[in-house]
């Protein structure tokens, strides 16, 4: 009952606030009942298939502001709607400003670097959404940066937290499980030459991974379903995939990657510079940004609706 609601709820606010945008979240549950909706979307959803959201973390992490905005008597809805993601944003720029002064030892770089992201991120037309993207993105390149500060020093906690970081982006947003191994692999090789680093991050990794197949299993019975489509009934709903979107991204007149990201256009110079600075993680970001790339690119609605591309998750931050 709880997954059906959540499931219902990102459906009730995606289509009334496209249909009302300029209306607030408690002006939009006045004028279209939830609770109607959701009764009808009952009679839609087969509960022996139905699983809900794929995402975990994101609730658990809203909940302080709810608490918060319950606590001073402020609307919940209006106060996690409005802040969460903008929360997850500021967060990364942090992050992204740290990553870049330990990479180039440049305040003027790092402050650039966090600044762009700020201003240009594809976050901020779902800045009052619930959409997960962000929160594990942020958890990406939180992992990037333990594992920078690891270069130099022999630690416990940074190890632990990095295998925690990685985890939280796979329960942020089950789908970035395909960048984990990519991540992992960086990892191991950063830290090849420290081997208490490398022990217990390893042991982290091993508790998360068995955390998250406990999860698969308690929701789908099988440890390695991360989505619960496995389980669903069999039904050819699908489009079939092309190459269209590997050429269309570039070279569209309506959906090219410099059009929506003119800044696209000095990222050969930027993986020059950065391969400068540190080899391994140029590699990281090009193996992430290229699979995330062809990923996206052969799928059936590669040009957009409401789907997640290349030009909102990596551009960006490469």
């Amino acid at each position: 009952e709880i997954r059906t609601s959540l499931q219902a709820y990102q459906y009730w606010y995606t289509e009334y606030r496209a249909l009302s945008p300029e209306m607030t979240i408690s002006e939009l549950i006045t004028n279209y009942p939830f609770g109607e909706y959701l009764k009808d979307y009952r009679t839609t959803v087969d509960q022996e298939y139905f699983y809900g959201p794929g995402y975990l973390l994101l609730p658990i992490l809203a909940t302080p502001i709810y608490v918060v905005a319950d606590f001073f008597n402020v609307s919940t809805i209006d106060s996690v709607f409005l802040l969460f993601n903008t929360l997850v944003l500021t967060f990364t720029c942090i992050i992204l400003y740290f990553i870049s002064r330990n990479l180039f030892s440049s305040e003027r770089i790092a402050v650039s670097t966090a600044i762009i992201f700020g201003l240009t991120s594809f976050i901020w037309p779902y800045i009052t959404s619930l959409y997960s993207n962000p929160l594990a993105l942020m958890f990406m390149v939180f992992s990037i940066y333990l594992i920078l500060l690891q270069k130099n020093k022999i630690s416990i906690v940074l190890p632990l937290l990095t295998s925690v970081s990685i985890g939280a982006m796979v329960l942020a947003h089950p789908q970035f499980i395909m960048f984990a191994p990519f991540i992992f692999i960086y990892s191991l090789f950063e830290l090849r030459k420290k081997k208490k680093n490398l022990i217990f991050f390893i042991i982290g990794i091993l508790l998360i991974a068995s955390l998250q197949a406990y999860i698969n299993y308690d929701r789908y019975g099988d440890p390695l379903n991360f989505l619960g489509w496995q389980n669903a009934p069999e039904t050819d709903t699908s489009q079939p995939r092309s190459i269209e979107g590997v050429y269309g991204f570039l070279f569209s007149s309506g959906k090219s990657l410099f059009l929506y990201f003119p800044l696209a256009i000095l990222i050969p110079f930027g993986f020059y510079y950065l391969f400068q600075k540190n080899k391994s993680l140029t590699i990281l970001l090009g193996t992430i940004f290229l699979l995330n790339y062809f990923f996206t690119a052969i799928h059936p609605a590669w040009y957009g609706i409401s789907y997640w591309g290349p030009h909102r998750h990596f551009l960006p931050l490469v």
